[in-house]
């Protein structure tokens, strides 16, 4: 019985680890792991855990919400608006704002913070992005809100509108960060 029928997730985390190898010229060590020879002494069993939690992570996340936006995204845009930064970053922003206003934000307040957030240096987006998802959850527990819930109810809404987004998005003013007629 070979690696692959007993164990499709340990072959497929032996096959990555060997096409790692080889790309690094470790031959021997390539063909030891499609061999699925693996033992403590060189390493390889640590190098296998982590190809092993590697799968798992690529796994949780091809399942993950951002994953499923993406084909709503260039069904709607296609690849090339759906991959413009800016008009991500407006549109991230213009939600974000609705979402604050909607949740008792004043424009003032806003103002203040836009020349705060400004006044201040750039930060790391990575980090940022952490930042946003925690302060988001924390926004949403405030106000008791399903922060998943709330995602999986629009993301559903939005299927429905993907003619009616089109039609904003041609119309939307050329080179702006504001977004076309109400949709």
């Amino acid at each position: 019985m070979s690696i692959e029928d007993k164990d499709p997730r340990r072959a497929r985390a032996l096959a990555v680890a060997a096409d790692t190898w080889e790309r690094l010229g470790w031959i021997s060590q390539a063909q030891q792991m499609r061999r699925g020879d693996v033992s403590a002494e060189d390493g390889s069993q640590a190098v296998l855990a982590a190809m092993l939690a590697f799968a798992d992570a690529e796994q949780a996340h091809a399942g993950s919400f951002q994953a499923r936006v993406q084909p709503w995204l260039l069904a709607c845009f296609g690849e090339t608006i759906a991959a413009d930064r800016e008009e991500r970053n407006h549109r991230f922003l213009e939600e974000a704002l609705e979402l604050v206003q909607a949740t008792g934000c004043t424009a003032s307040e806003a103002h203040q913070l836009v020349d705060y957030v400004f006044g201040r240096p750039v930060g790391d987006p990575p980090q940022e992005v952490g930042g946003v998802m925690v302060t988001l959850a924390a926004l949403c527990l405030a106000h008791g809100m399903d922060l998943h819930e709330a995602a999986e109810v629009e993301l559903a809404r939005i299927w429905t509108k993907v003619e009616a987004i089109r039609a904003k998005q041609a119309a939307k003013p050329k080179h702006s960060p504001l977004p076309g007629p109400s949709a």
